[in-house]
């Protein structure tokens, strides 16, 4: 504790923070509060402020990943770097809720027939643009898109044209 408060310049305060964080994580050993107080220490975490901020956004990742785990059936695990920067993304970047992620996922399903991270991206990633936060809003813009798709689809009788064009001469 000493060496990170000497070599690593953390004030006490926020040594005893990290401390308080590992034993709400159940991590009591040491190798975690240093490898947490190191990491603290390289991102310039240096007040009660900014550990506390960064305590907070460990903790809204963390909750992200469990709802992206529960949408998709993943068993639990610890999810990559590139995962967990999705779940981030998705849940408290884009406030999707779960119903939203679990139409993204069957879709994807449904077009390639296994679970694909970069393409659920995608998929969240335009929602998000278009404003849509409800599978209802999905539901009626693809009911839109339908529509426009059906109205622009040729309505006339190619016998009927031959018809008259073979006329035409009388």
């Amino acid at each position: 504790l000493v060496w990170l408060h000497d070599h690593q310049g953390l004030p006490v305060p926020v040594i005893l923070m990290s401390i308080e964080y590992a034993m709400n994580q159940e991590k009591v050993s040491f190798s975690y509060i240093e490898k947490t107080c190191i990491d603290w220490a390289n991102n310039d975490i240096n007040t009660l402020e900014k550990a506390e901020q960064r305590i907070n956004a460990l903790f809204l990742s963390k909750t992200a990943w469990k709802i992206v785990e529960s949408a998709f059936g993943i068993p639990h695990r610890k999810p990559s770097a590139r995962e967990e920067k999705y779940a981030d993304t998705w849940v408290n970047q884009y406030a999707f809720q779960k119903d939203m992620l679990i139409l993204a996922y069957n879709i994807c399903i449904d077009a390639t027939s296994k679970l694909s991270f970069a393409y659920i991206n995608k998929i969240l990633e335009k929602w998000h643009k278009a404003g849509y936060q409800k599978p209802e809003d999905v539901e009626a813009a693809e009911q839109k898109q339908q529509e426009k798709k059906a109205k622009k689809q040729s309505s006339y009788d190619m016998n009927k044209i031959r018809a008259k064009f073979n006329n035409f001469d009388d």
